[in-house]
């Protein structure tokens, strides 16, 4: 399973204060039992994030997941995992533990 990930915000405040996030990622993931419908997976992940806020902090995380994937239907799945990524460059020493829920399209 290959996941791609992008996100972007960009807050501005009353005052003429911008807040810009910008994250690229990857993720490749391990499928248990990628042909049944239900399927306990695991992964590593990497990404690059850059904040704007005044001045700019950029770093590299690595990490990886652990989750459950859901097939609906014959081209849909929804996810639940758990995440963890170690940031380094600006961000060094700091850990992120995220939880999702995720939509997605099988091919």
């Amino acid at each position: 399973m290959v996941e791609p990930q992008v996100a972007f915000a960009n807050i501005s405040g009353g005052s003429g204060d911008d807040f810009t996030m910008v994250l690229v990622g990857v993720q490749v993931a391990y499928l248990f039992n990628p042909r049944q419908r239900s399927s306990p997976y695991v992964g590593p992940n990497a990404a690059f994030q850059r904040i704007s806020a005044g001045g700019t902090l950029s770093g590299i995380g690595l990490g990886g997941a652990l989750g459950y994937r859901f097939r609906v239907g014959a081209g849909f799945a929804v996810r639940l995992e758990g995440r963890y990524r170690r940031w380094l460059d600006d961000y060094d020493g700091l850990n992120e533990i995220g939880f999702a829920i995720g939509l997605g399209g099988i091919i």
